[in-house]
């Protein structure tokens, strides 16, 4: 079913019409700007829980996305279905200016992708997440998954850009999510008041990584929650950037689920065995001016504005 849906969103865009991708796959409207010749917008989709096992994997080549997963390698013999299981979609016009590859996997719950551009020296590394919850025995672990994803910051340093989006099951509640040292950050107002023990290692870890999270600061439509079931209300969905790169970083925005279908008129795709996602989308645009060499002109040089939605 996730594919079915996601295959009939995605023809929607080469049509020109005013939707875009969110971080998890779905679609909302976009902001309509005029375009400029030397500005290009392209698309990466992070999934983070795909429920795929063993080899499976989500087909859209021909729609215009390539998919890199990642699933989990061991699965209860009870379990309905694997939990988790991340991956990326990745637009076809990216492939044409970008080297992409899985820079890591070893760790369930962590894909890393690795973008280099094929004209300039610019790279990016994007890695999707998955925390399982604290009662779950796939979640008990929280330091050791944290500390996974710092030596995967340490080891790719001299990238010029690095997004962690995701399902964390972290809830900060009050604690600090960026250090007092950045004052290009703009400080998050709390709307989830509790936090929990995934929570404080989260915290930790931003201030280890120097990391912070686009939820809140970025206006009204970025702080909201991003889990609403009947359970309650809670944060525990991120995106993570370095605080030197923020800037780039616009448009964030968190969307509810009922938006999206009420928007798209596409409740006839929710199946009788289906039910609607208590997890919203998170999206962002990234904005990067490349200067790109001729090959053929001696010292000839173009700057191009790319926006990649994220």
């Amino acid at each position: 079913m996730f594919e079915i849906n996601t295959r009939t969103l995605l023809k929607e865009l080469p049509h020109g019409l005013p939707y875009r991708l969110t971080a998890n796959g779905r679609i909302i409207k976009k902001t309509t700007e005029p375009a400029n010749e030397n500005e290009q917008t392209d698309h990466i989709v992070s999934v983070c829980e795909t429920h795929l096992s063993g080899t499976n994997e989500l087909d859209l080549a021909e729609d215009g996305y390539k998919w890199y997963g990642s699933n989990r390698n061991f699965i209860h013999r009870n379990a309905p279905k694997a939990s988790g299981c991340e991956g990326f979609f990745v637009k076809h016009s990216i492939l044409k200016s970008f080297d992409v590859r899985i820079l890591d996997k070893s760790v369930d719950g962590i894909l890393g992708l690795l973008f280099r551009n094929k004209e300039t020296d610019f790279t990016c590394v994007a890695f999707s997440c998955y925390l399982p919850p604290e009662n779950s025995p796939w979640g008990r672990d929280a330091q050791t998954f944290y500390s996974h994803v710092l030596s995967q910051i340490y080891l790719n340093y001299g990238v010029d850009a690095i997004f962690l989006l995701g399902d964390f099951n972290s809830r900060l509640g009050n604690l600090k999510d960026v250090s007092a040292q950045f004052d290009n950050v703009t400080t998050r107002e709390t709307i989830d008041k509790t936090h929990n023990q995934h929570g404080q290692s989260f915290s930790e870890f931003l201030n280890d990584s120097t990391f912070c999270v686009l939820n809140g600061p970025s206006g009204e439509k970025s702080n909201t929650f991003t889990s609403i079931s009947l359970k309650g209300k809670a944060v525990v969905d991120y995106v993570c950037v370095p605080h030197d790169i923020v800037e780039n970083c616009k448009n964030f925005e968190i969307i509810t689920c009922n938006e999206i279908i009420e928007s798209k008129r596409i409740q006839h795709l929710i199946g009788t065995r289906s039910r609607i996602p208590d997890h919203e989308f998170l999206i962002f645009d990234y904005v990067e001016n490349f200067i790109i060499k001729s090959a053929n002109v001696k010292h000839n040089v173009s700057a191009t504005k790319k926006m990649i939605q994220i």
